[in-house]
């Protein structure tokens, strides 16, 4: 099994246990292959416009983004300000990969949304 981002005795059991099995079904499974994969991300573009943020002045964190596809989005969009955060470090090596020189752009944070502490707010 992949390593995590937290020590074990770090976690507590259901947060163990959650990101084994994240991380086990990422592993056995292709990206697509999985019940959350969205190809488009249209929509949750559309309700960040909704909001009236512009690219210059959006900070944007993608929880339990991982995998997904939003931070492709944003980036062909023109924002800059953007964190994906996600439990296991799998997924997010999976997204670093895909963008390639891209994701130096991004701020990767493998950890418990529950317990992380964002450096700005």
């Amino acid at each position: 099994m992949a390593s995590f981002y937290f020590e074990p005795s770090k976690m507590d059991y259901e947060q163990y246990r959650t990101a084994c099995l994240l991380e086990e079904r990422l592993l056995t499974k292709g990206e697509q292959d999985v019940s959350w994969f969205q190809e488009s991300m249209r929509i949750f573009l559309d309700l960040i416009h909704a909001t009236g943020v512009t690219t210059t002045d959006a900070s944007i964190i993608d929880i339990g983004g991982g995998a997904s596809r939003l931070v492709d989005a944003l980036l062909d969009e023109g924002f800059s300000a953007i964190t994906v955060l996600d439990l296991s470090e799998k997924p997010l090596a999976t997204s670093k990969a895909r963008l390639d020189a891209g994701s130096a752009k991004v701020s990767w944070v493998a950890a418990d949304v529950t317990a992380w502490q964002p450096s700005q707010t």
